[in-house]
């Protein structure tokens, strides 16, 4: 039973619009990286209804969520280059939860030098960047050495 405006067929029929398509795919790679910094974010809220906002400061004034609870923005991450300087090439923000953000903002040397498994969804070999990269899981199986710029983009 169809209870749209308009009927929907089944896929190869031209008379009515097939149901079912359109398929979106999208490239992901995976890389391993060095955690080697955090950012702290913005006071300022940017968001587009202040007036309902529950984050404030002592003057009532709309603040960022992050900031007002004490959280981290992102991680900044890197690998080794030849010459075994670690080298920073992006943040990672996406897949962080409130729980890593917080323990990172409350004891960030925990997190320094830690191995992570991001995810992203193209790597740019010429300006050595990662495309929306998203923390996919810790490696404690890997040592920070073993993270190298050649592997990543070459």
């Amino acid at each position: 039973r169809v209870s749209a405006a308009h009927a929907v067929s089944e896929i190869g029929e031209t008379a009515k619009r097939p149901m079912h398509t359109t398929y979106k795919i999208k490239q992901v790679d995976t890389v391993d990286v060095v955690i080697m910094g955090i950012t702290l974010p913005d006071k300022e809220y940017k968001g587009k209804d202040p007036g309902h906002y529950p984050y404030r400061d002592e003057e009532g004034n709309p603040v960022n969520r992050l900031w007002a609870l004490g959280m981290i923005n992102a991680f900044m991450v890197g690998a080794y280059d030849k010459d075994g300087n670690l080298c920073e090439i992006g943040t990672v923000a996406s897949g962080l939860d409130d729980a890593i953000r917080k323990e990172a903002a409350d004891d960030y040397e925990k997190y320094y030098g830690q191995v992570i498994e991001v995810t992203c969804m193209s790597i740019d070999k010429e300006g050595r960047s990662l495309r929306h990269p998203r923390l996919c899981r810790f490696r404690p199986d890997k040592a920070a050495e073993n993270c190298l710029l050649e592997d990543i983009f070459e």
